[in-house]
């Protein structure tokens, strides 16, 4: 099904019944094909990570690669297989700044997990305060604390306008129990 505006989409979504926690869900693939186009413009302006994000994104998602990441995997992948680069990183020309600092490798290893049990909670009517916070950190008993969870699931809905959109239409009017 082919939309024009996310609010097509989501309203696509609420009228049947999707789960909206499924990435493949209307308005999820919707959001997540708009985040593939910022991708690609960063990868137009030289942005070396942004290819990977955009592959994850289409993978996650349940989405058909647009041409273009498809131009490059398969031409990536060819000059590779061919010889003509000697690592995967450097036929699809992508690289990493440095090594990460062990916060910043711990919040992308749980932010997704943090988000969606959030997500979980404001579906079943439950408030977002610090005891909420407190109750998935026990629960993922990955050793961070209630306000480390917290931060990261705002510093996620801040860096993620998807996350920001579905969270919204998570805990938005259309929403009842």
């Amino acid at each position: 099904m082919r939309f024009d505006t996310a609010e097509e989409a989501w309203k696509y979504t609420r009228q049947n019944n999707e789960d909206i926690s499924d990435p493949r869900c209307a308005g999820r693939q919707f959001e997540a094909t708009q985040q593939v186009h910022v991708f690609h413009e960063k990868h137009l302006k030289g942005d070396t990570t942004a290819l990977p994000y955009a592959l994850a994104i289409c993978a996650h998602h349940g989405l058909a690669m647009p041409n273009w990441l498809s131009e490059v995997i398969y031409n990536g992948i060819v000059s590779w297989h061919n010889f003509e680069t000697g690592t995967l990183d450097d036929a699809f020309g992508v690289s990493r700044k440095g090594r990460r600092k062990p916060d910043e490798l711990n919040y992308r290893r749980h932010r997704d997990s943090v988000f969606q049990r959030v997500l979980v909670r404001v579906q079943d009517g439950e408030s977002v305060d610090d005891e909420l916070f407190e109750l998935i950190a026990d629960e993922m008993n990955a050793g961070f604390a209630g306000g480390t969870c917290k931060r990261w699931f705002y510093r996620y809905l801040d860096e993620s306008p998807v996350a920001q959109s579905l969270y919204d239409h998570c805990k938005g009017p259309a929403r009842k129990k």
